[in-house]
């Protein structure tokens, strides 16, 4: 999603390890050794941000050349969102620190990093729409839909009424995104257990109203979806206190991983539990992106182990990624309809190809200098940690 769910924004460094200790450990397909400036980054952070923004876009990349929506084939774009959230939760609870802080110059931080980018990407879709309006079955130019959307509001969509999703459909993991920093920023005067304890107990009692209730509004409906619980999840990642130099063995933090890989392959046979049994399903893909996240912090982060290049490059350009891939897949499904119709493989290679290149493109041409010009100068860099915040 955001989602989605990213800011330069600073962080108080997790220990890592003593400078006079073993040279860092490295994955098996590392590309580069990390180094005082990747740890201060949390790369392993950013790795874990550039496989959800990759996820979203295997989803759409298959899905959309087979021309089939949801079932198998959107389990590995859920999880995505749902890492990008735990994410978020995580960042957030780090970055605000555990006293009290500015709502004020939160908000405007969170602003100026999700919105120049989200309003480029609703403007392209829109001069689409324009000129090639038969090129979209459910996107249609209404005035007040794109309203709502450009505020983040939740609304029914024009043409899908049983749908809430704004004008750029992938806009609706941002809308989550909004309302949980605005309810976080809500409780700034409170410290970080205050904090992290009410929005649990907030979102808990979200969640459970929209699985006991029939509501039929969209911005309430929409703010009881089971997946806000993946927000919860990330605070309370941050929130436990361990030890300094708690890590994680090798062995274990493998074993950990593999088992979460499983958890995702059981997730995909089971995909009609998302029909029937919502919320299970949620909470099982909470629980595996979570596990992920634990062995990504203590493991990789503390441990400092190098990720590799390619991860990285992902996690820095994946609002890019998540924003913008869907141009890069349908301009090469055009491609590929006129230079090879009907080979579906070729096509979702194209796809997939095309919406990667869009991504990086934006992000080095646009996101990057567009960060770099909204970011005020930090006014210390040897004590903090500079990672984006989905």
């Amino acid at each position: 999603m955001q989602i989605a769910t990213t800011d330069l924004a600073t962080t108080r460094a997790l220990p890592g390890p003593a400078a006079t200790s073993r040279p860092p450990r490295t994955l098996p397909w590392a590309l580069e050794r990390t180094d005082a400036v990747a740890a201060r980054r949390l790369s392993g952070v950013q790795a874990a941000r550039g496989v959800a923004a990759l996820a979203v876009v295997a989803t759409h990349a298959i899905s959309h050349p087979m021309k089939e929506q949801g079932g198998i084939l959107g389990v590995p774009g859920l999880y995505g969102v749902t890492l990008f959230f735990v994410i978020s939760g995580y960042i957030m609870v780090r970055t605000t620190g555990d006293g009290t802080f500015s709502a004020r110059t939160f908000l405007d931080r969170r602003l100026r990093r999700i919105v120049p980018l989200y309003y480029l990407a609703c403007a392209t879709l829109a001069l689409a729409a324009l000129v090639l309006p038969y090129s979209f079955r459910t996107t249609t130019i209404d005035g007040w839909h794109i309203v709502k959307s450009l505020l983040f509001v939740p609304a029914y969509a024009p043409k899908a009424p049983d749908e809430i999703l704004p004008f750029y459909k992938l806009g609706w993991t941002l809308n989550q995104e909004m309302f949980f920093y605005v309810s976080f920023a809500a409780l700034a005067s409170l410290g970080v257990r205050g904090r992290v304890w009410m929005l649990t107990v907030l979102f808990s009692l979200l969640v459970a109203a929209g699985r006991l209730l029939t509501i039929g509004p969209a911005i309430p409906r929409f703010y009881t979806y089971p997946i806000i619980i993946a927000f919860v999840a990330g605070m309370w990642l941050a929130r436990i206190r361990l030890a300094p130099d708690t890590r994680l063995s090798a062995p274990l933090a493998w074993m950990l991983l593999g088992g979460s890989v499983l958890s995702l392959a059981g997730l995909a046979a089971q995909h009609q539990l998302f029909v029937t049994h919502e919320l299970a399903f949620i909470l099982w893909l909470t629980a595996t992106a979570t596990v992920q996240m634990l062995v990504t912090i203590l493991f990789i982060d503390r441990g400092g182990v190098a990720v590799p290049r390619w991860m990285a490059g992902a996690g820095d350009a994946s609002y890019s990624l998540y924003l913008f891939h869907m141009f890069g897949i349908g301009f090469g499904l055009v491609v590929m309809n006129r230079l090879a119709p009907g080979q579906l493989p070729l096509a979702i290679a194209a796809a997939a190809a095309m919406a990667v290149a869009f991504g990086v493109v934006v992000h080095r041409l646009i996101e990057a200098p567009l960060m770099r010009w909204l970011t005020p100068r930090q006014p210390s860099a040897t004590s903090r940690v500079d990672v984006a915040a989905a």
